[in-house]
């Protein structure tokens, strides 16, 4: 019969090629799922990675070079105070003081480029009066008398991306540091001292047009005495008569107040700050907030000596 089927046996080659075959394409399929699979894994650890980098090991790398960048602004403030303060003693007019001040932190390239910062100003209004009366025996009728310090005071604002802003401020001869609702703290005291009965202040005055800079790079804050102010009574016959005030106006009132609560460096000076219950004098602080002034009291002050150096201060 021409057209009759030819049994095929079974188990013979013919009837195993099929299912070979099928084994072999379900091996090459397990194995391309395989590969599937740990690709899908690879990436996922991947991203896993990148992103415990850019919430955990990122932030916290950023937050201690900002935390870094604190301590030399500190320091530069602070050094820039103290040679300001050395120019006066020494009556070195038309001294040159050029202090560096590095605006920006360091950052972790390429992903956080370094936190920026700005240079400014002090507050309008910010400035220290030291306010007695003078007399000649033997009525000792009081005069009064009053010398004041105009805005001996700018600020550096570090522009932190991972941790809370803070300002450092160069305060009429004192170091501030301050942060948003926080209250303020004194780093270094003003060059005031009391000796038994003597008291003696050292106040800076800024002039010129320090405007505000604002980046991630140092620049250079360059101040020159211009003249240098000597008050000390008694003198020529006048004595001091009844209490000796200094009065601080200034945005970081609760740092003052705080400072001469808690030193016992003063004796017989009293402390006070207006308006008493106001954010400026107990906090929390405020960039933008009103001033506060403390008053420094000393009732029983027989002598003064007030040194007030002014210079021209710009960024060059």
């Amino acid at each position: 019969m021409p057209n009759a089927v030819r049994p095929v046996p079974v188990g013979s080659r013919e009837t195993r090629r099929p299912a070979a075959a099928g084994r072999r394409w379900r091996q090459r399929g397990r194995r391309g799922q395989v590969a599937a699979v740990a690709t899908i894994l690879g990436l996922m650890l991947l991203v896993v990675m990148i992103a415990n980098f850019l919430t955990t090991t990122l932030p916290q790398e950023m937050r201690v070079n900002e935390a870094n960048h604190l301590t030399t602004i500190e320091n530069q403030v602070i050094t820039f105070g103290a040679i300001l303060e050395a120019a006066t003693e020494a009556d070195a007019i038309g001294a040159v003081i050029s202090q560096t001040i590095s605006l920006g932190s360091v950052g972790v390239a390429p992903v956080a480029p370094p936190s920026g910062a700005s240079l400014a100003p002090a507050a309008v209004g910010s400035k220290v009066a030291a306010s007695y009366a003078i007399g000649v025996p033997p009525s000792y009728t009081p005069i009064p008398q009053k010398d004041t310090a105009d805005g001996g005071a700018l600020a550096v604002t570090l522009l932190n991306t991972y941790s809370p802003r803070a300002i450092v401020a160069f305060d009429q001869g004192a170091v501030a540091v301050a942060q948003p609702n926080g209250v303020p703290v004194m780093l270094v005291g003003p060059e005031l001292n009391v000796t038994g009965t003597n008291l003696t202040l050292w106040l800076p005055e800024f002039h010129g047009n320090l405007s505000t800079v604002v980046g991630q790079g140092p620049v250079e804050l360059s101040a020159r005495l211009l003249s240098v102010l000597d008050v000390s009574v008694p003198a020529g016959g006048y004595s001091l008569v009844g209490t000796t005030t200094i009065a601080v106006t200034t945005a970081y009132a609760a740092a003052w107040l705080a400072y001469f609560d808690s030193s016992t460096s003063y004796p017989g000076l009293t402390v006070t700050c207006a308006p008493a219950a106001s954010s400026a004098c107990v906090g929390p602080f405020s960039a933008n907030g009103a001033l506060g002034t403390v008053y420094l009291n000393m009732t029983a002050a027989t002598t003064l000596s007030l040194e007030v150096g002014t210079f021209s201060i710009a960024v060059v």
